[in-house]
């Protein structure tokens, strides 16, 4: 007998990380399970038409749960989480389920809740109970749920590496004879904000060029506001050669713009930073990542290029690295570091798949 399966969380459009892995659990769900999907996403806003469209999803979702409770049923509510009032909404939900007899599992995506205590994250560990299950981004993630959260103890780490595919050729020596002359490139591709750090990218590049090394700067992705494109356009006109903005691009596009960057650079600061898949596709990509220390950014690094404390650490990092430039063994071996450890989360991550699966249908 096949479990039932209700899928709560956002599916895009709009695009963004979070609903970009419930379409892909969504998809791997569906292959041992029957499902039913309720979408949550809503266009970003803050108002009153935003909250009114989130809210009439979950009325929704809970409305299919009530249709789909019947006698016998293996049932199992899977909730892609959110990070700030939605986990309000989903309390009523998990509530609404255990009452009745639904297992739960939630999905996080968010930091916020995991960086001091929040009561719309404790609200829903109770509601949800401790039978709940946990699915985390990382080990990290998973002790830090655990020691603010103590009731939320059943937890799988299952990484979003799995959702990421290997370009052929990653981690290899990517030069000819000859070629290590050509400028040193850096690439960012994010929504452009200051949350994101389009700001310090841009600094971190200014002070490479004012120090005359030979550098250039890959961005892609849409500018999110006014200050973020004032900000863009000036660096633009100051370094316009070496500064080139290609605008927002296809997920499908992301890891093929990436490979031909040297370094991939993401000193976010957004409060629900977790575990981003650009990053990952950057790894993908076989292109080494220098991050700030954000979410599950420790798990990600590998030894060479350790997450980074604050922006003016990272700028001297960027520099530094510009200085090393792309001769001798050290891109070469960051490369090979980065291709070998995503291999190795996509392996750990195949397995908590697996666990997941077993546990969906136990």
């Amino acid at each position: 007998m096949k479990t039932h399966v209700l899928i709560v969380g956002p599916l895009p459009p709009p695009m963004h990380g979070s609903a970009r892995v419930t379409r892909e659990m969504s998809q791997r769900i569906g292959e041992s399970c029957r499902t039913r999907v309720c979408d949550t996403n809503a266009q970003p806003g803050t108002g009153l038409a935003y909250h009114l469209t989130r809210i009439r999803s979950y009325v929704l979702a809970a409305w299919v749960m009530v249709t789909m409770t019947r006698p016998g049923r293996r049932r199992v509510l899977y909730i892609g989480g959110s990070g700030g009032l939605g986990l309000w909404y989903e309390v009523v939900l998990v509530a609404l389920a255990r009452l009745l007899g639904w297992r739960i599992a939630f999905h996080h995506h968010s930091y916020r809740y995991l960086r001091q205590p929040r009561r719309a994250m404790a609200a829903f560990v109770r509601a949800s109970g401790p039978r709940a299950l946990h699915l985390v981004l990382c080990a990290g993630m998973r002790d830090r749920l655990r020691d603010l959260y103590p009731t939320a103890s059943n937890a799988i780490v299952l990484s979003n590496a799995i959702f990421v595919g290997i370009e052929p050729g990653a981690g290899e020596r990517r030069d000819g004879p000859g070629e290590t002359t050509r400028p040193l490139r850096f690439s960012h591709v994010s929504n452009l904000s200051f949350g994101k750090g389009l700001d310090v990218v841009l600094q971190s590049v200014d002070a490479c060029l004012e120090a005359g090394l030979d550098v250039e700067l890959d961005l892609a992705g849409p500018v999110s506001g006014d200050e973020e494109k004032q900000l863009l356009q000036s660096h633009l006109e100051r370094h316009g050669s070496r500064i080139h903005h290609v605008g927002p691009i296809a997920n499908d596009e992301v890891v093929a713009f990436l490979a031909r960057s040297d370094y991939f650079l993401f000193p976010s600061r957004y409060k629900h930073e977790a575990e981003p898949l650009v990053v990952l596709e950057a790894m993908a990509a076989g292109v080494p990542a220098l991050m700030t220390d954000v979410g599950c950014a420790r798990a990600l690094a590998v030894a060479g290029l350790p997450p980074l404390p604050d922006a003016e650490t990272f700028r001297t990092s960027v520099v530094s690295l510009a200085h090393d430039g792309r001769e001798g063994t050290q891109l070469d071996e960051l490369r090979r570091q980065t291709s070998d450890h995503l291999i190795e989360l996509q392996g750990q991550s195949t397995a908590a798949l697996a666990d997941f699966r077993a546990w969906l249908e136990g």
